[in-house]
């Protein structure tokens, strides 16, 4: 269950379509911008699509994300989770 935040009321996290993920996920790309999204690694990738899991489950609607919190997801997750100088430095021989 999660909480849908425009409404307060209680949301069946289990009953969001691929089609839900898939909004979500274009919503991403439109706030965060192609380009960006171009230049993660696979690694990176895999850490903002749980938070964009994540960020659905706690809204309970696509229309309830906002882009400043796709974007702070993004942000969080190049600038201090997983820097891509980090996975340079451990991907060396």
């Amino acid at each position: 269950m999660g909480v849908d935040m425009s409404t307060n009321q209680k949301v069946d996290t289990d009953s969001f379509s691929r089609d839900d993920y898939d909004r979500v996920a274009l919503k991403a790309v439109w706030a965060i911008g192609s380009e960006k999204i171009r230049a993660m690694s696979q690694a990176q990738i895999n850490l903002l699509n749980g938070s964009l899991d994540r960020i659905l489950r706690r809204r309970g609607d696509v229309s309830a994300v906002t882009d400043m919190e796709l974007i702070g997801a993004y942000e969080m997750i190049v600038d201090h989770v997983l820097p891509s100088y980090i996975e340079e430095i451990y991907s060396r021989p």
